[in-house]
Parts: structure tokens; sequence; C-alpha cells
């Protein structure tokens, strides 16, 4: 065998399925040789180890939401009513982002893309609106227990509007115009400029202000309307409506924590740490 140059210093790495050598550019992506059976097997253990990963998150998680909901355990049961036995733990992801003045480059881009797809959008919806009234955008309708998620966590997931423009691409727009036929592009441009805070979460969608979203849930994104990040679901498969349950709600953010206390016959009610 022909002993290959080792242009880095180190020995060159090995197909962590077949053990051939490959690159050290193989190596970075995608990872194996390239063959059919390794790019199968490097799948499968890839998404093992991802899985694992996730476990031993929700794992650390859990024991931090367990550890601030027992220091706190009686003022949760006496605010929601309930013994102290009788409460349970789910968690939620949390962002506690600082809110401030929105930059004026943020403003400016987002402005810039609301624009250009707001007009092409027009044009789109009024060459197509022959075809008649089109079923209303998805829009997912949160639980009491998934409204509580929602505000324990502050809108982690809603920091991933920031680059995307608040989700709102041109599809959500021409949703928009056939909803509303009598609505001019202008007059759409003007109620989401209208719409922006002038104080908004740092790093977050421009629309993330201190009290949630400013935009009126009909005229969001569909992404927006229908995304539930798989904490939330597992919350909401847990803890279903029409169970009672006395559920202290965690969001965890390393060493940052928030508590809300949820039932449904009491609501959801901050909890301070006692």
């Amino acid at each position: 065998m022909t002993q290959l140059p080792n242009h880095y210093g180190v020995t060159p790495p090995q197909c962590p399925c077949c053990k051939t050598r490959i690159t050290v550019h193989q190596k970075i992506n995608p990872g194996h040789c390239g063959a059919m059976n390794c790019a199968l097997k490097f799948a499968h253990d890839t998404a093992i180890q991802r899985e694992a990963k996730e476990r031993k998150v929700i794992k650390k998680t859990r024991r931090i939401a367990e550890r601030i909901v027992k220091k706190s355990i009686q003022n949760i049961a006496r605010t929601l009513g309930v013994t102290p036995g009788a409460v349970k733990t789910g968690t939620v992801p949390f962002q506690n982002n600082p809110v401030t003045a929105l930059p004026d480059d943020a403003r400016a881009a987002f402005i810039a893309h609301l624009e250009t797809t707001v007009a092409t959008a027009y044009d789109s919806a009024r060459h197509t609106s022959a075809i008649g009234p089109v079923a209303p955008p998805p829009l997912h309708i949160p639980t009491p227990i998934e409204l509580a998620g929602c505000t324990a966590c502050q809108g982690h997931c809603c920091q991933q509007g920031r680059g995307r423009h608040a989700f709102l691409a041109q599809s959500v727009f021409e949703n928009l115009f056939h909803m509303h036929p009598h609505l001019g592009a202008e007059e759409a441009i003007a109620f989401y400029v209208a719409a922006l805070p002038d104080q908004s979460v740092k790093d977050a969608c421009v629309f993330q202000s201190r009290t949630g979203c400013t935009l009126p849930r009909d005229w969001r994104s569909d992404v927006c309307n229908t995304y539930r990040c798989r904490d939330l679901i597992r919350l909401s498969d847990k803890y279903p409506p029409g169970r009672n349950k006395a559920v202290a709600v965690v969001g965890v953010d390393g060493d940052q924590t928030q508590i809300l206390a949820h039932r449904s016959t009491v609501g959801t009610l901050a909890v301070t740490e006692d």
C-alpha cells in the first residue's frame, strides 16, 4: 500500500465505519468515506448520538428544575392551593436577554425586506385573485399549559426571528392579501412598521417586546403560529387539558431560571423563590 502524505503532521483519519483511510476534508464533511453502507451507518450512529446528547441535556435540565422547585415548594403549593406533594414539574427553555432600543440597522433591514416582499406578494395575489377564497393559514391555539410554558420561556424560539425577518416570507403576505382583498400593499407595510416596538429583546425578533410579540396572531408568520418546540410538546403531552394538575413550569437556561405555577382552576401565576 502506498503511504499517504502526511500534510497535516498527524496520522491520516479513518472512516469511522469501515476504517478505510480518508482525507481530512472527508473527515470534516461528510464525516465518512462516502460508500453507501458507511453513509447509512454514519447517519444512524449520528442520530443515536444526537438523541443520547439530547437525553443528557433533558436530564440535566430536569435536575436543575427539581432543585429550584424544591426550594420554592411551599410558595408554589400555597399559590396553587394544594399540598407540596401534589406539585408536578415541567421544564421549558428560557431566554432572559435585556430589552433595549431596536437597533437602527435591524429596523432598516426589516423594512427593506418588508417593502420588497410585500410588493411581490401583492402582485402575485392580484394575478391569482380569480382562484377565489383561500383557506386561512394554519393557526395552533395554545392550550393553557402551553401558554404557561411559553410565558415561562419568554420566547427562546423567537430569537430565531431576528435573522429571518420574523419568518415573514412572500407566502405569508400572499395569504394576507387573499384573506383581506381590500388591503393594499402600502397599508400592509404601514401596519407592520407601526407594530415595530421602540424597545425589543436584544438579538431577537424585531417584534419581540418586553410583553411578547407586538403582532396580532393573524398577522404573524405561519411558523410563529404553528411551531412548538420539543419541550413544549412534552409539557403538553404530559399535562393535557382537562386534568387539573398543579404544575411548576420552570424555564431553564444554564443557571438562569424562572418559575410559573399553573393549575387550570387557578390560572398561571409567577412564583418567587424562597
